[in-house]
């Protein structure tokens, strides 16, 4: 009843998880954005939510998660199922218009997608969607779980109290080399090589539990669970491994030359008084100077010891 009063929407009200299933079915006009409530009976909105991001036109249309329940855990199961934001009850009204608001950008953004310069990365604002480039479909697909979008990322920080923020790391990794991929690379082959760095930085981060976002230009943005002191060279360290194991090649035999480089972390605390778009861009100024160590720095000579031979 208070979004229809704006006069702004059409509103149509399903009763259930299955109820909302088949009218999304049903619907000849792609509906542009979701509400969901967490406590449903049957399929709670959490399930619901990965459904239908599981559904090919649904995977970037903002989904807004309604609750009572402000539990660090509801609110991270709520992202990493896929929602775009967070709204708990009572509803403040103003603040529901704004998140309204948001959804309603995200949504034009989408449909005039502007992609980021050469050797620029996406910052981070309403419009993160339409700046994401090649990949970002084949990235949910394998890890529905863990990677999100950006501006959801954002959002989940901002949901989590100060109290969970002191507990997080956020950091960057980046795939120093990406700009070379995306000057001779086919979008298969810009697809093929993210999901790769994707998959390393989960192998990697999985244990601990995180939540990840694309931020363009071959760079993550990560939120890490663990409240210890991290070790960014040695999470760099596991994270090139993994991927120098997978031994990525483009489409005609060439190596793929990427060196990763992860930024010191940055204990968020008050997100809200920092501000989501300077955190990010601290974390990734972050990694990218530690990249131009990294290329900068002398080679130093790959010295193995051997087993002794009789």
């Amino acid at each position: 009843m208070i979004i229809a009063q704006t006069g702004l929407h059409k509103v149509e009200v399903a009763q259930s998880g299955g109820d909302a299933l088949s009218m999304i079915e049903a619907s000849t006009q792609p509906f542009d954005c979701f509400l969901f409530d967490i406590q449903m009976p049957g399929m709670d909105g959490i399930d619901l939510c990965r459904r239908v991001r599981s559904l090919q036109p649904y995977r970037h249309t903002p989904i807004i998660m309604l609750t009572a329940m402000t539990e660090r855990s509801f609110i991270e199961r709520a992202f990493a199922a896929g929602a775009t934001d967070y709204a708990t009850k009572p509803f403040d009204l103003t603040e529901l218009r704004a998140r309204l608001g948001m959804a309603d950008r995200l949504v034009q953004a989408a449909r005039q997608p502007v992609a980021p310069q050469a050797g620029e990365h996406a910052a981070p604002s309403d419009n993160a969607n339409a700046q994401l480039i090649e990949g970002a479909d084949e990235l949910k697909i394998d890890l529905t779980d863990n990677i999100t979008e950006l501006v959801a990322l954002g959002n989940y920080l901002t949901a989590l109290s100060a109290s969970a923020q002191q507990s997080i790391q956020v950091f960057a990794v980046k795939a120093s080399g990406f700009a070379l991929v995306l000057r001779r690379a086919s979008a298969a082959e810009r697809n093929y090589i993210l999901a790769e760095i994707a998959s390393a930085i989960h192998s990697v981060l999985r244990p601990q539990g995180y939540l990840m976002a694309y931020a363009g230009q071959g760079t993550f943005i990560c939120v890490s669970n663990s409240s210890l002191p991290a070790n960014p060279d040695l999470v760099e360290s596991e994270i090139q491994d993994s991927l120098d194991e997978k031994d990525c090649v483009f489409d005609n035999g060439a190596p793929v030359d990427i060196v990763i480089a992860v930024g010191h972390p940055i204990q968020p605390g008050l997100v809200n008084a920092v501000g989501v778009e300077d955190l990010f861009s601290r974390v990734v100024s972050r990694a990218e100077a530690k990249a131009k160590a990294i290329i900068s720095a002398p080679e130093r000579p790959n010295i193995r010891q051997m087993p002794n031979v009789r």
